[in-house]
């Protein structure tokens, strides 16, 4: 097992210092990132901290690739990343204002409204709502 250690440490070469940061400039002149503030007074009712969206990818001479939006949140201080993960949810759901209950079809629909504004539905997607 040592043996195959080493095989591949002569095989995986150190990549030197003046390269890497060549590399690391290059790439991060390179980074696109778009960020978008999402403002809503059902968001602002229903969940606390500020929500963003933001894309981020790479610019080439020859174009470029951005991946999907990305959401974010920033509560008192702290960057919270939302994705596919299913504790996602879990999170969204701690950030309820405690003020907020369902109480009416009124609160219904500002709840539903809020999350159209995080997830919006296309629409070739509205009767899966």
């Amino acid at each position: 097992m040592i043996f195959s250690f080493s095989i591949l440490k002569i095989n995986a070469q150190e990549i030197s210092e003046k390269d890497n940061s060549m590399l690391d400039n290059f790439f991060k002149s390179r980074i696109a990132i778009e960020k978008e503030k999402i403002v809503s007074d059902t968001l602002e009712k229903v969940f606390t901290g500020t929500f963003y969206k933001v894309n981020a990818g790479f610019s080439f001479d020859e174009g470029g690739s951005m991946c999907s939006g990305n959401l974010f949140v920033i509560k008192e201080g702290i960057l919270i990343e939302f994705n596919s993960r299913s504790d996602s949810m879990l999170t969204l759901l701690s950030l309820i204002r405690n003020d907020f209950y369902i109480k009416s079809e009124a609160d219904v629909k500002i709840f539903e409204t809020s999350l159209d504004k995080l997830y919006p539905i296309s629409w070739s997607n509205e009767e899966d709502k």
